[in-house]
C-alpha cells in the first residue's frame, strides 16, 4: 500500500527506515533494544486491507549491521514468525509459547537463544 498511496519506490521507504533507525541509534543515548513487528513473509495476504503485501528485501544484514555497529550493547528483535536471520539476538513468538505452534504460525524450531513471546494475558 506504501506505494501505491505515496507514489515512492520500496528504495524510498528503505531509505527512510535506515535513515530512521539510524537517528534513533546516533540521537538518543545508549538503545538497550530495537524491537521491529516483523515483515511476516509467509503471513496470509489480506485483500480488503492490503497488509502483508508482498514487498522488496528489507536488507536486513545492512539494517541489523548499522544498529550493532552503532549501538553494541543492543540486542535486535524482529517478530518475523521465521527462523532467525544473522544479526538477530532474540527469536520471538507470538500469541503462543516457544515451541508449542498453537496457532500455526510459530513453525520455527526453538534455537539456542533468548526468546520473546508476545502474549495477551486478559479477555
Amino acid at each position: 500500500r506504501f506505494r501505491e498511496e505515496s507514489g515512492l519506490a520500496w528504495e524510498d521507504y528503505l531509505d527512510f527506515l535506515h535513515g530512521q533507525v539510524r537517528e534513533l541509534c546516533t540521537n538518543y543515548g545508549e538503545i538497550a533494544c530495537i524491537w521491529f513487528d516483523g515483515d511476516w513473509p509467509h503471513h496470509p495476504f489480506d485483500e480488503t486491507n492490503q497488509y502483508f503485501k508482498p514487498g522488496g528485501s528489507f536488507e536486513y544484514e545492512k539494517l541489523y549491521g548499522m544498529i550493532h555497529e552503532l549501538q553494541p550493547d543492543a540486542y535486535v528483535h524482529n517478530n518475523r514468525h521465521e527462523e532467525p536471520l544473522p544479526g538477530e539476538d532474540v527469536q520471538g513468538f507470538e500469541q503462543d509459547l516457544p515451541g508449542e505452534n498453537s496457532t500455526g504460525f510459530n513453525t520455527t524450531t526453538v534455537y539456542d537463544m533468548p526468546v520473546e513471546v508476545c502474549m495477551t494475558i486478559n479477555d
